[in-house]
C-alpha cells in the first residue's frame, strides 16, 4: 500500500487539477462519468471514494443534482488539487450569483481517508460510489473489506456503485490479441483487476441485490485491438481518431464480454 500511495502522490503532483491525473484514456473517463450520472440518485447526499482531484466529482454532480458530495482519496496530492480546484469553482460561482445566475451551489468537500476504513458514521450517505479503486488494493480480502466499508456508510434503501476493471473480459481481449498476433495487455504493478464471479458470488453469498452494467467493450476492442491492427504499430497513449471513433460508437453500442470496465450497482438493503 505504501508504493500504491507514492505512486499515486506523484501522479497528483505531475498533474494537479488535470483530468489525466487519475489516467490517462480521457474517453474512457467520460464513459465512466456518462454511466455514473445515469445510476446514481438525483437530489441525493453522495460520498465519491477515491475521488483523486475531483475531476469527475465535479463533472458528475450537477448532472445528478446532488444535494452535497463528499470525496476523499488516499493521496494528499490528490486531495490538495482538488481542493484548490473547490477553490476557484467557487470563486466562479460567485460572479456567477453576482451576475444573477440563481443556481445554488452545490455543498462539497474533500478529505484525506482510506477506503479501508471510512471516518463517517453508519448510513450517511444516500449513494457512495468508487472509480478503480478497489484494483487499487492488493488482495481480494482487502477488496472485500473496502466493500463493506462502502456498504456501512451508505444507508438502508440507498445505492453503493462500483466502477471497477475486471480480469475476464481482459483475458478474452487478450486472446483476440494472440490470435491476431499481438502481445498481451497486462494489469499495472498496482492493479488488481477484479474477477466477475467471484465478486458475484460474493455478493450472492451477502444476500445482496445487484445489477452489472458493461459500458467499455467496444471502446475498448477499438482502442486495445484494432488500432493496432489498423496502424501496423503498437499503441502509445490514450489519443487518437480512433479513440475518438469508438468512444462515440460506445456511446450508442457495447460489446459486453470484452468491457473491462463495468459498474456493479449494489441496492442496500
Amino acid at each position: 500500500m505504501e508504493f500504491i500511495r507514492r505512486f499515486w502522490e506523484s501522479r497528483g503532483s505531475e498533474h494537479g487539477t488535470a483530468p489525466s491525473a487519475s489516467w490517462e484514456d480521457t474517453g474512457c473517463i467520460a464513459l465512466e462519468i456518462e454511466t455514473l450520472a445515469d445510476i446514481l440518485p438525483h437530489r441525493a447526499r453522495l460520498l465519491d471514494v477515491g475521488c483523486a482531484n475531483g475531476h469527475a466529482t465535479f463533472e458528475i454532480a450537477p448532472k445528478v443534482e446532488a444535494a452535497e458530495v463528499v470525496g476523499v482519496d488516499y493521496s494528499e496530492k490528490m486531495i490538495e488539487a482538488a481542493r484548490r480546484r473547490l477553490i476557484e469553482e467557487r470563486r466562479v460561482k460567485e460572479e456567477r450569483l453576482s451576475g444573477g445566475d440563481e443556481t445554488p451551489a452545490i455543498p462539497m468537500r474533500f478529505e484525506v481517508a482510506d477506503v479501508r476504513n471510512l471516518p463517517f458514521d453508519d448510513h450517511v450517505f444516500d449513494a457512495v460510489y468508487g472509480t478503480r479503486v478497489l484494483i487499487n488494493l492488493p488482495t481480494w480480502e482487502e477488496q472485500q473489506g473496502a466493500i463493506e466499508q462502502m456498504l456501512r456508510v451508505c444507508r438502508p434503501g440507498g445505492r453503493v456503485v462500483l466502477m471497477e476493471a475486471f480480469y475476464e473480459p481482459l483475458a478474452r481481449l487478450n486472446a483476440a490479441r494472440l490470435v491476431a498476433g499481438l502481445a498481451p495487455l497486462a494489469e499495472h504493478d498496482f492493479n488488481r483487476y477484479l474477477k466477475e464471479d467471484r465478486l458475484s458470488s460474493w455478493l450472492k453469498a451477502k444476500g445482496l441485490s445487484f445489477s452489472v452494467r458493461p459500458f467499455s467493450g467496444l471502446y475498448y476492442v477499438g482502442t486495445r485491438l484494432l488500432r493496432e491492427l489498423v496502424s501496423g504499430e503498437p499503441i502509445e497513449g490514450y489519443r487518437s481518431p480512433l479513440h475518438d471513433a469508438f468512444l462515440d460508437v460506445e456511446q450508442r453500442y457495447d460489446v459486453a464480454p470484452f468491457s473491462v470496465q463495468q459498474a456493479v450497482t449494489i441496492e442496500r438493503s
